[in-house]
């Protein structure tokens, strides 16, 4: 996926649990630094999930937001908050197909 998608997923591996990944967080939440859209349509559902974490059935995209603010955090904190381009596939360069 990384090699042929212009999706780039970012390989990592929590150190800690997704109650202790989201706590870390929670300062930015509080002090109203996490800006969601005011519309769209997952919004009302990934609310739903962020204010019933540990009780509610679902809490895929609380872990995705809270591992997305962790890497926003240290790339900010690096003075490097955009990724850099990937060495396989320069930025912009259009991505190759194979056809059968």
């Amino acid at each position: 996926m990384r090699l042929h998608s212009p999706v780039r997923p970012i390989l990592w591996r929590p150190q800690f649990d997704k109650a202790a990944r989201l706590l870390t967080q929670a300062p930015k939440f509080q002090a109203g630094q996490v800006l969601l859209p005011r519309k769209a349509p997952w919004l009302a559902e990934h609310v739903a999930e962020l204010l019933g974490f540990l009780d509610g059935a679902h809490d895929d995209q609380v872990d995705s937001t809270s591992q997305a603010l962790s890497w926003l955090s240290r790339r900010i904190a690096t003075g490097n908050p955009t990724a850099p381009p990937s060495p396989k596939r320069p930025a912009g360069a259009p991505r190759q197909t194979t056809r059968r």
